[in-house]
């Protein structure tokens, strides 16, 4: 029985993983949504109602660090 359980997995000295439910608040997208999704990106930004961002910006907002 599926309880909802979060999975951990460890690898050798320093390597681990994790493995979580899907739950209602996650997105799984078909091909079809999307690529509808960006063609409605695109036209937003043919629009003038996207936002310009660097590299840098863009890692910040995800959180990636890079040197």
């Amino acid at each position: 029985m599926d309880t909802g359980s979060e999975i951990f997995i460890k690898r050798r000295k320093n390597k681990s993983y994790k493995i979580l439910p899907v739950t209602e608040h996650d997105t799984l997208l078909s091909k079809e949504e999307y690529f509808a999704k960006f063609e409605r990106g695109l036209q937003n930004i043919k629009e003038g109602k996207g936002k310009k961002m660097t590299i840098e910006q863009v890692n910040e907002l995800l959180g990636i660090w890079t040197s």
